[in-house]
């Protein structure tokens, strides 16, 4: 008997291992869900805002990274606003690529990417 003491206390140390580790990859997944969820009013705020946006009203049209919550320009200029879709953050050129935010949010382009603008071709004729 003394033999299959020590096995059973590997699987029981195995079963705390395996247990441990399924506890900690939950607790870490809903942390994380609580985060992402967390500023889910800022993205309320931004369709209401902007109803016509529909290609562009998600997450990324303020965080370059979403596994790291980096904000791209035009986040930082939202967050710079108090976290409010000000007029004046309208008239910015956040990522400055020659387009005011505003013209990019009504192109549903991404006013926070310097290669999402829209085509000189559409504003040409918007402004027809």
């Amino acid at each position: 008997m003394d033999v299959a003491l020590p096995q059973l206390t590997s699987v029981v140390l195995l079963r705390k291992g395996v247990i441990m580790k399924k506890v900690f990859v939950l607790v870490t997944a809903m942390v994380f869900c609580l985060a992402s969820f967390a500023k889910m009013p800022d993205l309320k705020n931004f369709k209401t805002a902007y109803p016509n946006a529909k290609n562009i009203a998600k997450c990324t049209v303020c965080h370059d990274d979403l596994a790291t919550h980096t904000l791209n320009p035009y986040g930082q200029d939202y967050k710079a606003a108090g976290n409010t879709f000000t007029p004046a953050l309208a008239e910015l050129d956040s990522d400055k690529d020659g387009f005011k935010n505003i013209v990019e949010i009504n192109a549903d382009t991404f006013p926070g990417d310097i290669n999402s603008h829209p085509s000189v071709n559409s504003l040409e004729y918007d402004n027809q």
